[in-house]
């Protein structure tokens, strides 16, 4: 039998999987996220499945690589994927995905949200607050 290479992602508490959409599908496995904020692929032949680890990016943002049918990689984030499968925003102006709790590590549901050009700029004080950044003055570029 073939049971044994037949592995499935244990589900947590209240965890639901969305199937996520691909401009250029992977051929060989289907993705999922969960309102938790993890990601798993199936394999289209043996239905095994596994978590995705994701990395945060130079942003904080975690993501993941995933090589499309085109044998291109896309990224695969996670707070993205969570936001359009399981966060409805509030209007068509609501394009923006923030962190509430200003955590890119927390990718939960309920700490994912839409907002528009407004809440942003506001989010991207809090945070620039929060971690202290300081204004980057845009150096000219060198003269080549």
């Amino acid at each position: 039998s073939n049971q044994q290479n037949m592995s499935k992602v244990e589900s947590l508490p209240n965890e639901k999987w969305e199937k996520i959409e691909w401009l250029s599908p992977p051929r060989e496995k289907e993705y999922y996220i969960s309102n938790l904020g993890r990601a798993k692929a199936i394999s289209k032949n043996t239905q095994s499945e596994r978590i995705i680890k994701t990395h945060p990016d130079v942003r904080g943002f975690h993501r993941a690589s995933i090589k499309g049918s085109n044998d291109k990689n896309q990224a695969l984030y996670v707070h993205k994927q969570v936001a359009l499968a399981f966060v409805e925003p509030k209007s068509e102006n609501h394009t923006h995905i923030i962190h509430k709790d200003i955590d890119r590590n927390n990718n939960h549901h309920s700490n994912i949200v839409w907002a528009d050009d407004m809440e942003w700029r506001e989010y991207i004080r809090a945070r620039a607050k929060k971690f202290n950044f300081k204004k980057k003055g845009r150096k000219p570029k060198s003269a080549k």
